[in-house]
């Protein structure tokens, strides 16, 4: 009897995550009435604009970041760039000291304090109405800044985050991370027809600087900021048009392991930080189903996908119509497994690669983040790391 509860409980709350909660969002989308389009803004009707870095040990990365935000299509009265230092100990302030422009301003933390404490350190510089936050390795489209400003006409908007994009074909994962982000997104515009969205992307997303309330430590800054610009009631919005290029995330499958249980550990922190959000007398229903469904139930997916691969292999033996259930689990780890002893080598199987690849990163991707749901539950708070954005 037991295995049976726990077999029907995990196939409903993972058909809830993949499916369940995209069909429903998808559907009421059906119900709305068309949105009328955006409508760029002028430069006059443009608020003013600070583009906030967080920087560590980018020497090789900061000159371009800051010169593709000095060239976004925005006025440039209404541009600055703001850049912190984490505690760098290599050239990068030695670059940020040698750009010549007076829409440029560079801070530096003494010492290595962490993301949230340089973002921290930042904002009271900015002076913009608006502040978009980007990261030191991400290109912006020149239009961006002014896709991501005109939603700030919207009284009720609060923040909107922009649209991330992988920009070169490197790395072993590039391709699964690719379907990946893109899945994502498509769950984001279509939260964001329905109202808000419950989560945005570091490399690209802006707030009213009056709602900043400042980023916690050891929690994920672009979730936890999304997080509290909700819980003051304005809504989030997806853009998009809004696009920042990056190279591949994670370089390889130790870099994605650690990255995603680092990941994982610091959001569900965030979520806590600010479980608020959770309360539909205190948000939406709406946005309190979506961010459970879309980000707490996503962390206990690989918990779920557990539960279901013991309950069926255990059961199958009474009913042998469960192999059917049984046997694509088992095509999916034995694909993962496959690819992990390549080594992420291509061999001439054509669509099949691709089937390896993303089965692989689906099975490290569900490690990852059982480590840093266990890394959570037993209160390990990772401040500080060194950020890996070349090689």
């Amino acid at each position: 009897m037991i295995g049976w509860i726990l077999l029907y409980f995990s196939i409903v709350a993972i058909a809830a995550v993949f499916v369940g909660y995209p069909l429903f969002l998808w559907l009421y989308r059906q119900r709305l009435p068309k949105r009328a389009d955006i409508v760029d803004l002028p430069d006059s009707g443009l608020p003013r604009l600070s583009v906030l870095i967080a920087v560590r040990n980018g020497e090789h990365l900061i000159e371009q970041k800051v010169r593709n935000c000095l060239e976004l299509d925005y006025p440039h009265d209404k541009l600055e760039v703001v850049v912190v230092s984490d505690g760098s100990n290599d050239g990068t302030m030695a670059v940020l000291k040698s750009i010549d422009s007076p829409q440029l301003h560079a801070w530096e933390l003494s010492e290595h304090k962490g993301k949230h404490e340089a973002l921290n350190t930042g904002m009271p510089h900015c002076r913009g109405d608006v502040v978009l936050f980007t990261d030191a390795d991400a290109m912006l489209e020149p239009q961006a800044a002014r896709k991501l400003a005109r939603h700030f006409a919207d009284p009720r908007i609060g923040g909107v985050g922009g649209q991330r994009l992988i920009g070169d074909v490197s790395g072993q994962l590039q391709s699964a991370q690719s379907t990946y982000i893109d899945a994502d997104s498509k769950v984001k515009m279509l939260e964001s027809a329905w109202g808000s969205v419950t989560s945005n992307d570091g490399k690209i997303y802006a707030i009213r600087r009056s709602l900043f309330q400042g980023v916690a430590a050891a929690v994920t800054d672009d979730l936890y900021v999304c997080l509290t610009v909700l819980a003051q009631g304005w809504k989030f919005r997806f853009e998009p048009e809004a696009k920042a290029y990056i190279r591949t995330p994670s370089r390889d499958s130790g870099h994605e392991l650690s990255r995603r249980r680092r990941i994982v550990n610091r959001s569900l922190r965030g979520i806590w930080l600010n479980r608020v959000v959770l309360n539909p007398a205190r948000t939406s229903w709406q946005i309190a189903v979506g961010l459970f469904i879309n980000k707490v139930m996503r962390r206990l997916l690989p918990v779920f996908l557990l539960l279901l691969l013991l309950s069926s292999a255990a059961l199958c033996w009474q009913q042998p119509w469960l192999l059917l259930l049984l046997l694509p689990q088992l095509g999916i780890y034995g694909a993962a497994l496959l690819h992990w002893l390549l080594d992420g080598k291509k061999l001439p199987l054509g669509p099949l690669n691709k089937i390896l690849s993303v089965s692989f990163y689906f099975a490290l991707g569900n490690l990852g983040t059982l480590l840093g749901m266990m890394d959570f539950l037993s209160g390990h708070q990772p401040i500080r790391w060194e950020p890996k954005k070349s090689g």
